[in-house]
């Protein structure tokens, strides 16, 4: 429904399953670049020892520490996501509805009697990846809207408020 400056969806606070993982590997390997550059050369000095054809002893557990670590890494981050996704918080699947307003976002959950202005000025950064447009302050994440739950005649005008509301600079569409 489109009723002048406010515009309003159902959907769901956050993604689930395969999607939610889609969104923390994003937001972790793609969005903060700094840990995948760490990994890339951790896996950069490893085939470099292995390839340079040392038979030395600690060039060779470097190399193996270097592997290992990427591994340990991901290893890591899918038990997170698989325990936040069989211990999170229920409202984050439930049906909600999100209002796009001058002042900010509201979110509604009615079965969780959960009710949320998120304001424009408490976000510094807003991305559009993933299928969602996801709003952050610094590193955290405030609020995900679901572009796939948005009826079709809402896309653009929620597209505009968001670039109306947040600076050029806080708007990264990719």
């Amino acid at each position: 429904m489109i009723i002048m400056n406010i515009l309003k969806f159902e959907s769901t606070l956050k993604p689930s399953g395969k999607e939610y993982k889609k969104v923390v590997y994003w937001n972790r390997f793609i969005r903060t670049k700094k840990e995948t550059i760490f990994l890339l050369i951790l896996i950069a000095v490893a085939l470099y020892i292995l390839l340079s054809g040392t038979n030395e002893f600690v060039p060779l557990i470097i190399a193996a520490a270097c592997i290992i670590y990427p591994i340990i890494v991901i290893t890591q981050l899918n038990s997170s996501i698989k325990y936040h996704l069989a211990h999170r918080d229920k409202r984050e699947t439930q049906s909600c509805t999100f209002t796009v307003m001058n002042n900010g976002i509201l979110v509604d959950v009615p079965e969780s009697e959960f009710t949320e202005v998120y304001k424009w000025d408490d976000m510094d950064k807003v991305y559009k990846a993933q299928g969602y447009y996801m709003f952050f302050n610094g590193n955290k994440l405030i609020v995900m809207l679901n572009i796939a739950d948005m009826p079709d005649e809402m896309k653009q005008p929620i597209r505009i408020a968001i670039i109306k509301n947040m600076t050029p600079k806080k708007c990264k569409f990719s």
